[in-house]
């Protein structure tokens, strides 16, 4: 929780997408993942064009149960970043759960 609180006095300093993608992992880390995938969604409004900050919040929305929205975020983040092995994999778990035939393409 320390380390969410000096997040937090940096982003009022100096706000950055890293700093709001720091602040919202260590919400997670100290059992708030409701209040940081929030803080996730506000931050892609201020940081549209931050592909870690939508990365951080499908892995979060995955590991909260949110697939539908995990796999929009991940079929997103493949048109910017095609290569990424983590949205690749991720994205075909979540196909595969679904039956969805991608997931071994």
């Amino acid at each position: 929780q320390q380390a969410a609180e000096l997040y937090q006095l940096a982003l009022d300093k100096r706000p950055s997408a890293e700093l709001a993608n720091g602040y919202a992992t260590n919400l997670q880390r100290s059992g708030k993942a409701q209040e940081a995938l929030s803080f996730l969604e506000s931050a892609r409004k201020t940081y549209p064009g931050s592909n870690q900050l939508l990365l951080t919040l499908a892995l979060l929305q995955q590991s909260e149960g949110q697939y539908e929205s995990a796999k929009s975020n991940y079929e997103t983040l493949l048109e910017s970043a095609p290569g990424n092995v983590v949205v690749l994999n991720n994205l075909a778990w979540i196909y595969h759960e679904n039956g969805d035939k991608r997931a071994i393409d």
